[in-house]
């Protein structure tokens, strides 16, 4: 293996070290939950906090996508 290529490969897996823990950082907290109502079992995903002077939005997906496809945007 040639010396450039051990360089970069260094470097590679410490911009992914880099960005996996800037990613972590920036993350908001989320709560993971069940809403049970009779027969209907419907997971939902809490992102943020509840704070009164922020405005709340509540996302909904269609059939092609899930819950977890849509967690970024909630983001």
């Amino acid at each position: 293996m040639k010396r450039w290529e051990i360089v970069l490969a260094i470097a590679g897996a410490a911009l992914l070290a880099l960005s996996a823990w800037a990613i972590k950082r920036t993350e908001l907290p989320h709560q993971d939950s069940v809403i049970v109502t009779g027969d209907c079992h419907m997971p939902v995903t809490i992102v943020g906090t509840v704070a009164k002077s922020r405005p709340a939005a509540i996302l909904f997906h269609g059939l092609a996508a899930d819950r977890r496809i849509m967690e970024p945007l909630g983001d």
